[in-house]
C-alpha cells in the first residue's frame, strides 16, 4: 500500500499512460555517488536499467542511464546493463512524485468525488506522480482496521500507480485511541484530524490527546485547520444576504481562520 520515491519516464500525458500500466520499480533511498560506483564494481548486471533517457537531477538535465539493484537506485552511467531494459530515449526520467492529498471515489456531502480510483490514478501517472494518499473515513464505530482494508479493496485492482490512505480521527475515546498502534503496524501511519466540520470536529482537548497517542503508537497528525465559529458566523452572514454562490466560498474562509487555528494547534 504504501511507497517511496522511484522514477519514471514521461514527455507527454500517454506516456505516462505508458508507465501506469507497468508502475515503475520502487527505489527506497537516494545513493550517493561514491555509492553508485561501489555498486557497479560489485555487479556487471542490475536488476533493471533505464536507458537512453534525460535524467533530471537536482545538478540539472543528464544523457545517461539509470540503473536499479534489489528496489534501489544503484547506478548512473553509461551503457549500463541490466537484466530488465527500459527505453527511455527522447523521453524525461524524474523521481516520481508524491501527491499527499487525494480524494478519489469518497462522498462529499450528497455527492462525490469526480475521479475513481483508476481514473483519478491515470491522470495522476501522466503527470509524473508515481503515489498517492487518500484518506478513510470510518462509519461511526466502526472499527478503524475494518475501514482501513475495506477502502484498500476499494482501490487494489483500479489504482495503476501506489497508493497509501490517512485514517480519519473524530474523537479521543480510550476504544478509538488504542486501534492506533495496530494500524501502524498495518501500515497506516497517518492520522486526519479536524477542527471544523461537524460530525469531524475535535476539541483542543481531543487534539492533544490524539497527538500524544499517535507519537507512542509511531504516527503523523494531519490537521484541516480552520476555525469552527470564525467559519460558521462567516457563513450565516453570507446566507442571510443571499450569497450562496461558489464565489463566496473564499470569503467564509478568511486567512485569520486558518492562521488562528494553526497557531493553537502548535501552541
Amino acid at each position: 500500500m504504501t511507497s517511496t520515491p522511484c522514477w519514471t519516464a514521461i514527455t507527454s500525458c500517454a506516456a505516462g499512460a505508458r508507465t501506469a500500466s507497468r508502475p515503475p520499480r520502487r527505489c527506497n533511498a537516494w545513493a550517493s555517488p561514491s555509492r553508485f560506483r561501489s555498486i557497479r564494481r560489485a555487479s556487471s548486471m542490475f536488476d533493471t536499467v533505464i536507458h537512453g533517457g534525460t535524467l533530471l537531477t537536482p545538478a540539472g538535465p543528464l544523457d545517461a542511464d539509470l540503473a536499479i539493484a534489489e528496489g534501489k537506485i544503484a547506478a548512473i552511467g553509461a551503457d549500463l546493463a541490466g537484466i530488465e531494459l527500459i527505453d527511455a530515449a527522447g523521453l524525461y526520467v524524474l523521481p516520481g512524485a508524491v501527491d499527499p492529498h487525494v480524494h478519489l471515489d469518497m462522498p462529499v456531502g450528497e455527492t462525490r468525488s469526480s475521479d475513481d480510483w483508476r481514473s483519478g490514478t491515470l491522470a495522476a501517472a501522466c503527470g509524473g506522480t508515481t503515489t498517492v494518499i487518500d484518506f478513510v473515513e470510518p462509519a461511526p464505530g466502526q472499527p478503524l482496521l475494518e475501514a482501513l482494508r475495506a477502502r484498500i479493496r476499494q482501490a487494489e485492482g483500479q489504482a495503476v500507480i501506489d497508493f497509501a490512505l490517512h485514517m480519519t480521527l473524530t474523537d479521543d475515546n480510550e476504544r478509538t485511541l488504542a486501534q492506533l498502534p495496530g494500524l501502524v503496524r498495518a501500515g497506516c501511519t497517518s492520522f486526519k484530524t479536524y477542527f471544523t466540520y461537524p460530525g469531524f470536529r475535535v476539541s483542543d482537548g481531543q487534539f492533544l490527546n490524539i497527538l500524544a497517542a499517535a507519537k507512542a503508537a509511531g504516527g503523523l497528525v494531519l490537521l484541516h485547520a480552520e476555525n469552527d465559529a470564525i467559519l460558521s458566523h462567516l457563513t450565516a452572514q453570507l446566507l442571510a444576504a443571499g450569497r450562496s454562490a461558489p464565489e463566496f466560498h473564499a470569503a467564509a474562509r478568511p486567512a485569520i481562520a486558518e492562521g488562528e487555528a494553526i497557531q493553537r494547534a502548535m501552541a
